[in-house]
């Protein structure tokens, strides 16, 4: 669920099934992070917590088999989708959209390969197995480049695009693959030579040298493909308009109070010394200039009071395809206090992090039959966190031969995280370390 993302950021990622015979789904998410006082100190309000985390709600990759996706007759195979489709201009988007999904399908089965148990714990077939999936690889690809072939110029792009981006994940598959079992060196190697010739007849690029700096134009344009299939699988997320209105009555009504106040006030000087004179003008003048700072205290009661009930963060979960709502989400951080307990070695501060998610299953569905799960992603930067953090080296000294010898020792801070995940028909609860220096983070550690 946690891991780290880069050197500064930590994300916690989860699956979450999406069953269609059900009206609606529901999840919540909650990290409790405790972070030692020294690197906190008060420093994080609601505002700036939700300034250093990012979030994504992205589906699934459609669960569709490499043999499924080299059948053309497969009725959810995204080639088999695109031969029904019109090749014109007019279907671009549709079009596009299979595409993607075509991409990212692939990829998802190709890192399936990989990961897998079969991958580590070869059984009896592997080689079968493996030299199975080979063929599957060169079918897709033999496929997607004969329909781009009746495609019109206008459609050549987002067709060149997938047959680069699925020819990419084939060479670093058949990597994998060359790595792990010397049986596949011979065969993994000619079909990676086998790919990098065709993108050359095509005009794609390679790695071609052994050199960084040389490579950085493939790195980018990989990156770009990657970027381009994924953009599908996002759903979007908009700014809640009832969350919006409500702050909009909590904010007038603060400013009426302050005004009533300030009113109130003016009504009983003018009682006391009448309304004639330079002292009751002075007054006035007193009193309506603290009107502002009457505004701003009631602002701050009515955040403080409201956040109690409602979220920080509402939004609305829009679908990327039709733009219909389909669900909404709602985030929540308080600071709970914890006595300072003489018995523990470092002293904390909590942050607790809620997230409640309702996605409405039936209007997902209606556009995306082939969905089978939603993974939830949360990063959390601690860059505010390294800047409070002392030197990463500290000298010390060890005796040694009758003299004392300067050794160096690592400075680290841990961060311990509870999280817990709860589904309607599962509760997840776990813990981890988040080890950390003032350059990076380290490791994360799961404890359970």
């Amino acid at each position: 669920m946690i891991k780290k993302h880069g050197n500064k950021q930590i994300e916690f990622s989860n699956y979450f099934d999406i069953k269609s015979d059900k009206r609606s789904e529901i999840y919540d998410i909650e990290i409790l992070f405790n972070i030692p006082k020294s690197l906190n100190n008060g420093g994080y309000s609601p505002e700036a917590f939700f300034n250093e985390i990012t979030t994504y709600t992205r589906y699934n990759a459609p669960y569709i088999s490499l043999e499924q996706l080299a059948d053309l007759n497969y009725p959810l195979n995204p080639l088999a989708r695109l031969l029904k489709i019109d090749p014109r201009a007019e279907n671009l988007e549709e079009i596009e959209y299979e595409l993607k999904t075509l991409v990212n399908t692939f990829k998802f089965q190709c890192k399936k390969i990989t990961k897998s148990n079969l991958f580590y714990n070869k059984t009896k077939d592997w080689d079968e197995i493996i030299k199975r999936r080979i063929v599957s690889f060169n079918s897709v690809l033999e496929n997607l480049v004969h329909l781009s072939i009746k495609a019109p110029n206008e459609l050549k792009n987002i067709y060149n695009m997938a047959i680069e981006g699925i020819s990419i994940r084939i060479e670093k598959t058949l990597y994998r693959i060359y790595l792990m079992d010397k049986l596949f060196e011979d065969i993994a190697l000619e079909e990676i030579i086998r790919q990098r010739e065709f993108r050359e007849s095509r005009g794609y690029k390679s790695v071609t040298k052994a050199d960084e700096n040389s490579n950085s134009k493939f790195i980018y344009k990989e990156h770009l493909l990657k970027k381009w299939a994924e953009s599908i699988m996002y759903i979007n997320m908009e700014d809640s308009k009832t969350q919006r209105g409500l702050s909009h009555i909590f904010l007038g009504s603060a400013a009426a109070l302050a005004m009533l106040v300030a009113g109130s006030i003016t009504l009983i000087f003018r009682n006391l010394i009448g309304s004639d004179g330079l002292y009751f003008f002075i007054g006035a003048m007193l009193i309506y200039s603290i009107k502002d700072r009457f505004k701003d205290i009631f602002k701050s009661i009515f955040i403080k009071r409201v956040s109690l009930v409602f979220a920080d963060r509402v939004k609305t979960v829009i679908s990327p395809i039709n733009r219909r709502k389909c669900g909404r989400s709602m985030e929540k951080v308080t600071f709970p206090r914890k006595s300072d307990d003489p018995t523990q070695d470092i002293i904390v501060d909590l942050i607790h992090y809620k997230k409640h998610v309702k996605i409405s299953t039936k209007k997902l569905y209606k556009n995306h039959s082939r969905l089978f799960g939603i993974k939830e992603i949360i990063r959390f930067d601690l860059r505010k966190i390294f800047y409070k953090m002392d030197r990463d080296v500290e000298k010390c000294y060890i005796p040694k031969d009758g003299s004392l010898v300067e050794v160096k020792g690592d400075r680290e801070y841990i961060i311990d995280l509870e999280v817990k995940v709860k589904t309607s028909s599962n509760v997840i609860n776990k813990k981890y370390q988040v080890i950390a220096n003032s350059k990076r983070i380290k490791r994360v550690v799961s404890l359970t």
